[in-house]
């Protein structure tokens, strides 16, 4: 952890929670306002085999916001696309959210 003022920069987070575990960076601005990147790790037992997801961290301290990176809805998009089974993505989508309530404690 760095910081500068009331500026702080988180690097190498490292978390976990059963079946999930993150890592990644997240800023902090004076304003309390949050900037960072998080890859969430879930195990081979959830989804069939090792799946890293990434997200961006965003809104405030108070009020965090934690969505899928432009590449990763890119990817689910294209995924569900050529996705032979419906609602595998669905599935899927429901143990993640399940999963971050877990590690972020909401």
């Amino acid at each position: 952890m760095a910081t500068q003022g009331r500026a702080a920069q988180l690097n190498n987070l490292v978390a976990g929670s059963g079946v999930m575990s993150a890592h990644g960076n997240v800023a902090m601005a004076p304003n309390r306002a949050l900037n960072g990147r998080v890859t969430v790790n879930l195990t081979s037992t959830v989804v069939g085999g090792a799946v890293g997801v990434p997200l961006v961290v965003g809104g405030t301290l108070e009020s965090p916001d934690v969505t899928l990176s432009r590449n990763a809805l890119l990817g689910a998009a294209l995924g569900a696309v050529g996705e032979p089974r419906a609602g595998s993505s669905g599935k899927l989508g429901d143990r993640l959210g399940e999963g971050l309530k877990g590690l972020l404690g909401k």
